[in-house]
Parts: structure tokens; sequence; C-alpha cells
């Protein structure tokens, strides 16, 4: 990198505004964790042994089989779906049998523009 390059990245960094970011009206608790896949979206998207058996998991810390697990993302997927949402990432820390896993992937494919 070029030593002007980077006089131009500092005098950048120095004169950027902040983005003014709207606070919502209301209390934090009328709006916290709106969009999270929470016990009442999991009610809703995921089918009662599937939610039985991750409540378990989440309350007793019994093992999550890779069927439920993909029964779990098949409903978070549609959740994410009927959101807007077009990418999702999870993270499964300690994942199965080694350390963890990382993905992201488009969720639906994006609509070719009509000529």
């Amino acid at each position: 990198m070029s030593s002007l390059l980077r006089f131009k990245m500092v005098d950048a960094a120095i004169n950027h505004t902040a983005v003014e970011v709207k606070v919502p009206e209301g209390r934090p608790s009328d709006y916290f964790g709106k969009k999270v896949f929470g016990r009442a979206a999991m009610r809703k998207y995921l089918d009662k042994r599937t939610y039985a058996a991750l409540l378990d998991t989440m309350e007793k810390r019994t093992p999550l089989t890779r069927e439920v697990a993909d029964s779990i993302a098949a409903g978070m997927r549609q959740w994410a779906l009927g959101r807007g949402c077009f990418f999702f990432t999870s993270v499964a820390v300690g994942g199965w049998g080694g350390g963890g896993l990382c993905g992201s992937r488009r969720l639906q494919k994006k609509k070719k523009k009509s000529r």
C-alpha cells in the first residue's frame, strides 16, 4: 500500500460521520428479541417431536441427534424465508465429533431480471 493511499484512508476515517441510528420507540422489552427464532417461533415452525427434543436438549443437555438438528434447520429456514431473509449463517460450537461447524448459504436463488 502506498503512503499516499494510507494518508487518504486516514483522512477518510477522520472525516467520516457516524450513521444516525434511530432507536425504536417504546421500552426495549417491547421489541427485544422480536427477530429471534425463540420458543414461539419454534412452536410454530417445528413439529411436536422436534420441539420436545430441542427443549430437552436446551434444558437437560441431552444429546441432539443429526435428524433432529436437520429438522430444526429446516424449520429455521422456513421461519427465515418468511421474514424475507436470503442468507443464513449458523455456528455450532463443539459440533459432531470435533471442532465445531460453521456454515453460510443462500436460502433461495435470486430472481432473474426479465428483459
